[in-house]
């Protein structure tokens, strides 16, 4: 295999490393587990001084409780981002009840950094969506078969239809949905995305093909 997932355990959520066999390093998502951040031990463990890309794949607690501090530390320690995937909901369309509610101030905190990062850090903010190339290298290619940009808009107009229902109850649909592809292998990162879960069955059936 020419590229390797370590996917941490960080008892609910996700937290994923990407590398490859020419060193090139992603981060899918960043979750603490209790008084650790296992994706922050990593780069310091193994000296990494670059990061191709980093995708937050939804804005629920259990995917960016420790991306801050892991933000913080690149800035800090001169560590490049070259690139950050969302799912694109802006701060502006986010209207979020946050559990615990402390965890509001941590989300603005991480989204002011987004952004604007600090003026040394050259990171290029991108929307992830159907085909979106995260990354087309000679070891891996990994590209976006997930949110649909008009299922988007759909659930976005519904919320305004029906304002008693929040943004909170849909987010997991908006979820970014990662394939990865080298010559011999394929692995599929689902996120919380409820349409894909549910389909996963067919989808092993048919090799993953999409």
């Amino acid at each position: 295999m020419s590229f390797s997932l370590r996917i941490f355990d960080v008892n609910h959520g996700d937290s994923i490393v990407i590398t490859t066999s020419r060193g090139i390093v992603g981060l899918v998502d960043c979750c603490r587990k209790n008084d650790t951040i296992p994706a922050l031990d990593y780069l310091r463990e193994h000296s990494v001084s670059e990061i191709d890309f980093i995708c937050l794949t939804h804005p629920h607690q259990d995917h960016y409780s420790g991306m801050l501090e892991l933000l913080e530390y690149c800035s800090q320690n001169s560590i490049n981002i070259k690139r950050f995937y969302d799912c694109g909901l802006s701060p502006k369309e986010i209207n979020l009840q946050f559990y615990p509610p402390e965890s509001a101030d941590y989300y603005r905190r991480l989204m002011e950094w987004i952004y604007k990062p600090p003026k040394h850090i050259d990171m290029l903010l991108q929307t992830c969506s159907v085909d979106t190339l995260l990354l087309d290298d000679d070891d891996l290619r990994i590209r976006a078969v997930a949110p649909d940009a008009k299922q988007t808009r759909r659930i976005l107009k519904k919320l305004v239809l029906e304002p008693q229902k929040t943004l909170n109850d849909c987010l997991n649909t908006f979820s970014v949905v990662l394939l990865l592809e080298d010559s011999r292998y394929r692995a599929l990162l689902l996120a919380d995305s409820e349409r894909w879960l549910q389909n996963i069955g067919q989808l092993i059936k048919v090799g993953l093909r999409v």
